[in-house]
């Protein structure tokens, strides 16, 4: 658990062992008791759904080096357990790629926008920027 918790994406977990969901980068992983479903929104695809075996009320945690780390019921013991599985290649998390006819703010769209934003709202304070816009 302390690589896990040391790692750079720990900040994108979601709060642990109530989540059924788990947004990250160009992925949705998505639980249903003992099923995972992974969707590209992207390319609005859903790959083949991944049943896990003796595991009931599986919870995500996060993604950590490719594999699934969450909590789940021991169908045969009938308690919880804290869980890894390893993700076929096609479902890990991959870079996101910008779609075709898209493409990320430059800077001159970018102050462009900052400019209406900040004539339009009451901005305290300008938290970061990225690619496709800023977080305030």
């Amino acid at each position: 658990m302390e690589k896990l918790f040391s790692n750079k994406e720990s900040s994108e977990f979601q709060s642990p062992w109530n989540s059924s969901a788990l947004v990250k980068q160009a992925n949705v992983y998505i639980t249903n008791g003992n099923t995972i479903f992974v969707i590209d929104p992207l390319t609005s695809k859903m790959l083949p759904p991944l049943h896990l075996c003796d595991v009931s009320r599986f919870q995500i945690a996060g993604i950590c080096d490719g594999a699934l780390i969450g909590r789940g019921k021991c169908e045969t013991s009938g308690k919880y357990y804290l869980m890894t599985a390893q993700l076929p290649h096609e479902y890990v998390v991959k870079t996101p790629s910008i779609p075709n006819g898209l493409s990320p703010f430059d800077d001159e769209q970018m102050g462009a926008f900052r400019s209406k934003f900040e004539n339009e709202f009451l901005v305290k304070k300008i938290r970061g920027e990225g690619g496709f816009g800023c977080v305030f």
